[in-house]
């Protein structure tokens, strides 16, 4: 079960290489399918993984593949994460997120 979920992580996600220095910035080179194959579902079920006696079957054999909402994004700003709170105005009238914030890093 681990390979074919490396299988997956590598063909959508993409695997890390190497890394490339530009200045005092370091940014890794990945390796994945093209955008066209890895947002089509068909596609990505053609793909072929290895079983344990040495054949090659397609990944919509042994799974089922969806597409699925998720979170909408992570947002960075100067390649570092930020996190967004979002206030109902009267959280922010009454002074409980400023007393609940107070003593946070």
């Amino acid at each position: 079960m681990g390979d074919v979920q490396q299988i997956v992580e590598t063909a959508v996600g993409g695997m890390n290489l190497s890394t490339t220095v530009e200045g005092r910035a370091r940014f890794p080179i990945r390796v994945r399918y093209a955008r066209e194959l890895r947002d089509n579902v068909e596609a990505l079920g053609r793909v072929y993984i290895p079983t344990l006696g040495g054949e090659r079957i397609r990944l919509a054999q042994v799974a089922d593949l969806k597409v699925l909402d998720g979170p909408p994004m992570i947002n960075s700003e100067n390649s570092m994460l930020r996190a967004t709170v979002l206030l109902q105005r009267a959280w922010a009238r009454h002074g409980w997120f400023r007393r609940g914030s107070q003593g946070a890093s």
